[in-house]
Parts: C-alpha cells; sequence; structure tokens
C-alpha cells in the first residue's frame, strides 16, 4: 500500500510516501515554517510526488495530520487531502499530531502509518 502522509500542523510543512510493500518512505520533504503553509503544500506535495515517481491516482491512501497546531496549517492540509482523495477516487484518513513525530523522523513513519490504516475513512463502515 502506498500512502500520501501530510503534516501542517506545526511549524512545518511535511510530507511523505510510504510504500508498505517495499517497507519504507520512497520520498519526503519537510520544510520548517510558522506561517506561508498555504503557499507551500501544493508545490511541495508536487515535489514529492515527482520524487516518489508516482501520480496521485497511484496512491492508495492519504493520510493527514488534524493537531493540536495552528488552525490555518490545519486547515490547509485536511483540505489538500479531501480534495486529492476526492479527485483520485481514495480515501483519506485523519490522524492526531502523531503522524507529526512521524513526517520529522521518517524512521517512525511505517509505524504511526501503520496504526493510521486501521481507521475507516469519513463516511465509510
Amino acid at each position: 500500500m502506498r500512502v500520501l502522509a501530510i503534516d501542517t500542523a506545526l511549524a512545518a510543512c511535511s510530507a511523505a510516501v510510504l510504500d508498505t510493500e517495499n517497507g519504507g518512505i520512497i520520498a519526503g520533504e519537510s520544510l520548517p515554517m510558522v506561517r506561508g503553509h498555504a503557499e507551500a503544500l501544493l508545490p511541495l506535495l508536487q515535489r514529492v510526488m515527482h520524487q516518489a515517481r508516482l501520480s496521485f491516482p497511484d496512491i492508495d491512501r492519504i493520510a493527514v495530520t488534524t493537531g493540536p497546531g495552528s488552525f490555518t496549517g490545519l486547515r490547509v492540509g485536511i483540505a489538500a487531502a479531501r480534495g486529492i482523495a476526492l479527485a483520485a477516487d481514495k480515501p483519506a484518513v485523519a490522524k492526531r499530531c502523531r503522524m507529526r513525530i512521524v513526517i520529522s523522523s521518517p524512521r517512525a513513519l511505517p509505524t504511526a502509518v501503520s496504526s493510521t490504516l486501521s481507521w475507516p475513512p469519513h463516511g465509510q463502515p
């Protein structure tokens, strides 16, 4: 399973692609910032997807942090995840800020995303 993880909760704008079949992160980037998530996130996602050599329909699930954190930053990340999920017809899942530790510490990503994968997407049993 390929998971696109997005984190805009705190003082960074981060994304990573995890491939559970190959056991690790295949692409990722994190930019330290307090403001500017709205302007930075989509270009960052484009770079991460290009680095992973994938397009959004190739992703199996989108995971996004839901806080605690900056309301504007959270809104940007959640909106992007939801938009990508709708456009690519893929499920989106949300995770509290444990995911933030994950993206800033890539070695932890498989564990945190694996626990996220058990969550049902919004509106699904």
